[in-house]
């Protein structure tokens, strides 16, 4: 799976099976990823992510990109759900080698919408989760 994405924007992704199994990705565990970091955004309270750390790009100039690789082990219908930054940012995603990006509304749906600034200002630094969408995924490597 490919994320595009423009500035501000963390990456925490997860894909999650509609029965049981369950698929976690994290952002900042990229297989190759194309990003601006910014010291100011950057000043996050690390320890409310998962890991500790977190993919983040902050550059109006230029889109950020992530490559995830991961594997299904049985094809079914997932739920896909991302952790992100929703203020002023855009985002989108690219599965295996579709001809299109698909967007991402960062405005639907959010849950735990909250502010990780260091500082507690209440800027850009916030996140929440987002439910993507339904996706049909065959069993074996994905991008």
């Amino acid at each position: 799976m490919n994320t595009r994405y423009l500035w501000p924007l963390i990456l925490l992704a997860t894909v999650t099976q509609l029965h049981a199994d369950s698929i976690w990705i994290e952002g900042e565990d990229a297989t190759q990823s194309e990003v601006t970091r910014h010291g100011w955004y950057d000043s996050v309270k690390k320890d409310t992510l998962s890991g500790n750390q977190w993919l983040s790009h902050f550059d109006a100039g230029k889109p950020g990109t992530a490559t995830f690789d991961f594997e299904i082990a049985e094809a079914d219908s997932y739920n896909f759900w991302i952790r992100a930054n929703p203020l002023r940012a855009s985002l989108s995603y690219q599965l295996d080698d579709a001809d299109a990006w698909s967007s991402i509304d960062l405005n639907r749906g959010q849950r735990g919408k909250i502010n990780i600034a260091s500082d507690n200002k209440p800027d850009l630094r916030y996140i929440c989760w987002v439910k993507v969408g339904s996706i049909q995924l065959s069993a074996g490597r994905h991008r």
